[in-house]
């Protein structure tokens, strides 16, 4: 797919380029900024709704936690404390590594790939 826009990015270019103005050269220009802000756009709705649902996951586990340590009697202990930072930990973890890889298909996008 990638190499298809390329190629149509590239002839309509050097057509432009040739053609001595009967096709603008803006033209090829505007068709890359039109597929990149396509896909850009794609990206960033994925990885909103990623993060969404992410924070709602990490509510549930909380939650979850919470009522297993009130079953058992630690409601209010240091044991309850550090489950939920090791979850905590563990969701932050999660969206960094989502996040680089976000910005890393972002810049893909830039190159079509």
């Amino acid at each position: 797919m990638a190499y298809i826009v390329w190629l149509t990015l590239l002839t309509l270019f050097v057509f432009s380029f040739f053609s001595n103005g009967k096709v603008p050269i803006w033209l090829p220009i505007l068709g890359y900024v039109i597929v990149i802000s396509i896909r850009t756009k794609a990206r960033i709705g994925d990885y909103r709704d990623w993060l969404k649902l992410n924070k709602r996951d990490e509510i549930l586990k909380l939650e979850e936690v919470a009522q297993n340590m009130a079953e058992r009697g630690l409601a209010f202990s240091g044991i309850r404390i550090k489950e939920e930072s090791k979850v905590k930990e563990d969701f932050c973890f999660e969206r960094k590594k989502k996040k680089r890889q976000f910005e890393n298909e972002l810049i893909d996008s830039l190159f079509l790939k």
